[in-house]
């Protein structure tokens, strides 16, 4: 309960970035039909089932149309797809029939990124691709002596991480069953990246006796998870009279 609460309220503050910024950045254009690997109504050789019925029961369209923007404006490969797909516009078409086009583009491309979802339609299927996705695109290029990224490139690159991360996390946020909770809550601390700054003592106790040294102090462990360090602390005793 607690780390579902914890979760409503981090997700509360990220949609108001959500609602200002649509979905993401503003949409690159997306490739044509013809050019992914996707069929109409393709089959599920295991299961006998549709791969679009099996995928609709554990990821709804709101979810297959945030990733398909998510892979358009973070992974390079599929941006150069989408761009050039600006190619396949008439020069001399209007502002309704680039509309139109680019609606279509990217209804193909959904359809494409819809049967990529056919591995993780079950119910382990969420966390496996959360997982996959931070693994993907918020790994931390910092760490890679051979990239030599001055100051300001580092700071532009941590921030990307932390964008594509946010990003993740509103994604799953989107899904009514199955929801990693605490892969989102892990994701979300690791953004915030939080420092206690001032601790209250509700109840100090008494008695403490001259000699034992001051009561041990720990902290929960970060949720962010295991490689970020957890806070510590010293009690101060003072005497009372």
């Amino acid at each position: 309960r607690n780390a579902e609460s914890t979760l409503r309220r981090r997700l509360l503050l990220l949609t108001s970035f959500h609602a200002i910024s649509s979905v993401i950045s503003p949409l690159p254009p997306f490739l044509s039909a013809s050019d992914l690997p996707w069929e109409a109504s393709p089959v599920n050789k295991r299961s006998g089932k549709a791969v679009f019925d099996a995928v609709e029961q554990c990821y709804d369209v709101r979810f297959v149309t945030y990733l398909s923007r998510f892979l358009l404006n973070f992974d390079k490969n599929c941006q150069i797809w989408w761009f050039s797909r600006a190619g396949d516009i008439p020069r001399n078409a209007k502002i309704d029939k680039v509309a139109d086009m680019r609606l279509r583009q990217f209804g193909a491309f959904s359809a494409s990124v819809e049967v990529g979802l056919q591995e993780y339609a079950v119910n382990d299927g969420p966390q496996r691709l959360m997982q996959a996705l931070l693994d993907r695109y918020t790994a931390d290029a910092s760490k890679d002596i051979s990239l030599q990224l001055s100051p300001n490139e580092e700071r532009k690159q941590q921030r990307e991480v932390n964008e594509a991360r946010r990003q993740i996390a509103l994604l799953f946020g989107l899904m009514e069953k199955n929801q990693p909770v605490t892969q989102i809550t892990k994701t979300l601390a690791a953004v915030d990246n939080a420092t206690i700054t001032e601790v209250v003592i509700e109840s100090p106790g008494s008695g403490y006796a001259p000699g034992y040294g001051p009561p041990a102090v720990t902290f929960p462990l970060p949720e962010a998870g295991e490689l970020y360090r957890t806070a510590k602390g010293r009690a101060v005793l003072k005497p009372s009279g």
